[in-house]
């Protein structure tokens, strides 16, 4: 074989002083033979098939599946001597079969199929070299063919569907305004069924979802076989599969067997038009650690991942996980994959944001999130999330609780539960720091029927006066907060009804900016808002009696002139007014839209 040869024999010479009409005509001594030895991502094998070449000719191929790589750089070719006298330079596509190759000749674009024995032959010129203007040919369409392979990897890379944290960062925004859903912890506690599920889900989509409401939220250990209200008891017997992944209970979900998860539960919320969320404690079960159960899809097993030191303070269910095992990541990413197949589209995590502050955990997570490549909304928990990490939690989730748990009352003494008067200097601390995909979130709405097993307390309607669940919807709109109503819907009654689908409050929650305290002490507070070319007003009166407001928008931090005023609960229009007056009972409030009268 002459060194100038890639593979194969070279075939006899031609007698010099032949003419290439009299060896075009003849069929050399030997026909020269090669395997087309392919060096790259797609690999074609048992290909051999003849080519016949002349003396001091030369074939040389390049295969078109090699597009994706550079194309210079791979030929694959044979020749026969040196100063060849004609050459021929093909292109090659993968086999249809073992016996033909499609071949495309570079100078002339013609496309074919070359078969075993079959001659190719390019002539040269009268001297045996390449003419100018054949030189020329070549060139141009070797660089033709460079630019079309690239623009072909340009559209294949445009084309593949993103994959793990490409999909997340090409999606649209998640959370794009404040999520409204319901959530079943203040009206089931941890008792919720399956059957409950769907009949809350059946009214929300006949009652709230034409107002925007989306979610339907199945609260803390739906896969406890024996739960209690308040759930968090150490004789609690879990539903959890082989890779230490909780999974529903089937005695209250029964359409999860078998092994069908929540994804049965998720399709029919989904075909109702609604999204489905579940909550999670931090950390992996403990029942998992005891049995050193394997980690699905990695090599880990749940010691790698668990710190056998850190449990909730207030929930005996888990260990933590401790980030620098090797098993952390690959245990959250178990777990993510599973919900996500499940058709999961919320989760909110507790024990995660406060008491203490688990940053690496809500860092995990998140990424595991990214990975299975849905859109899923991370609500973190309980509260008070700490301020000075705002720059984290908006980066890995899109809410985060800034109290412990609200429930029916005004004002608590102790730490948990917290009171709706007890909101007011939480709020205040996170003014303005909403940012469309990342909601500091008051908690949930202590609403309507909280029953049969609420997570808190007895049986029984909210305790708030009407006065004051309206002032609980106006404080969390003018925030704004997520909108998460808890409590039985199936007997809600026609006024818990109307303040959540008042789509004038609704929309200052949804769609108003620069959310701010523009007056504060213990018996009055003023927020404004602004939307377009109009403000939202909101007036409270903290105190536990009647209580006459006045002031002049200036003092309120708006340009001072006469307003256009609508009443957003009473849906009514007020006179023109130089400045803010009006009387509130004890716990009362009002929400006004102002817009400058020489615009009406």
């Amino acid at each position: 074989m002459h060194p100038g040869c890639l593979l194969g024999t070279s075939p006899e010479r031609v007698p010099r002083g032949a003419s290439r009409r009299n060896s075009l005509q003849k069929s050399p001594s030997k026909p020269f033979v090669f395997k087309l030895m392919q060096k790259s991502a797609h690999p074609i094998e048992n290909t051999d098939f003849q080519v016949p070449l002349f003396s001091h000719s030369c074939a040389l191929f390049r295969c078109k599946s090699c597009i994706c790589h550079t194309y210079a750089k791979q030929p694959v070719g044979v020749c026969s001597h040196a100063n060849p006298k004609s050459k021929v330079l093909l292109e090659i596509s993968p086999p249809a079969s073992h016996n033909r190759l499609a071949v495309k000749h570079l100078q002339n674009h013609s496309a074919r199929h070359l078969s075993a024995a079959e001659r190719v032959y390019i002539p040269a010129n009268g001297n045996g070299r390449w003419s100018m203007r054949t030189l020329r040919t070549l060139c141009g369409m070797l660089l033709a063919t460079l630019l079309v392979c690239a623009l072909v990897k340009i559209r294949a890379t445009a084309a593949s569907p993103p994959t793990g944290a490409q999909a997340a960062s090409s999606a649209p925004l998640l959370a794009a305004t404040p999520p409204m859903g319901w959530n079943s912890w203040d009206g089931y506690g941890t008792t919720i069924t399956e059957d409950q599920v769907k009949s809350n889900a059946d009214w929300f989509a006949k009652n709230l979802k034409p107002f925007g409401w989306q979610y339907i939220v199945v609260d803390m250990e739906w896969f406890v076989t024996n739960p209690t209200a308040q759930g968090s008891s150490n004789l609690s017997q879990f539903s959890m599969d082989a890779y230490g992944r909780y999974t529903p209970a089937p005695n209250r979900f029964p359409s999860s067997l078998p092994d069908k998860g929540f994804r049965p539960l998720a399709d029919y919320l989904h075909s109702l038009g609604l999204k489905f969320g579940i909550h999670i404690l931090r950390g992996i079960p403990k029942k998992a650690v005891e049995a050193n159960l394997p980690i699905a899809n990695s090599s880990y097993h749940a010691l790698d991942a668990a710190d056998t030191s850190d449990t909730c303070p207030w929930n005996p269910d888990n260990f933590g996980i401790d980030a620098s095992k090797p098993g952390a990541q690959a245990y959250y990413d178990s777990i993510a994959a599973l919900y996500a197949s499940w058709g999961v589209d919320f989760i909110k995590v507790d024990c995660i944001s406060s008491r203490p502050y688990r940053g690496d955990e809500i860092r995990l997570l998140s990424a595991a999130l990214a990975k299975t490549g849905r859109p899923i909304v991370l609500s973190l928990s309980p509260g008070p999330a700490p301020l000075e990490k705002i720059d984290e939690l908006r980066k890995y989730a899109q809410m985060w609780r800034i109290s412990n748990d609200v429930w029916d009352l005004w004002h608590s003494t102790a730490e948990y539960p917290q009171g709706l008067g007890d909101q007011f200097a939480n709020v205040a601390k996170w003014a303005g720091k909403a940012q469309p995909g990342h909601w500091p979130d008051a908690d949930m709405l202590p609403l309507g029927d909280l029953g049969p097993a609420p997570g808190w307390g007895k049986p029984r309607t909210t305790r708030l006066t009407h006065d004051e669940q309206r002032t609980l919807m106006t404080l969390w709109a003018i925030f704004p907060s997520p909108l998460m109503i808890g409590g039985d819907l199936t007997s809600a009654d026609p006024w818990t009804l109307s303040l959540l689908t008042n789509p004038e409050v609704l929309a200052v929650d949804q769609r108003s900016t620069r959310n701010r305290v523009a007056f504060s002490n213990e018996e009055t507070t003023i927020w404004v808002a602004e939307s377009g070319d109009s403000f939202y007003v909101a007036a409270f009166n903290r105190t536990a009696s009647t209580q006459k407001i006045q002031f002049t928008w200036d003092l309120l931090g708006l340009p001072q002139r006469a307003y256009a005023v609508r009443d957003l609960w009473e849906h009514r229009e007020l006179r023109p007014a130089p400045s803010l007056q009006l009387q509130l009972p004890a716990h009362a409030s009002a929400l006004f839209q102002l817009r400058a009268a020489n615009l009406l």
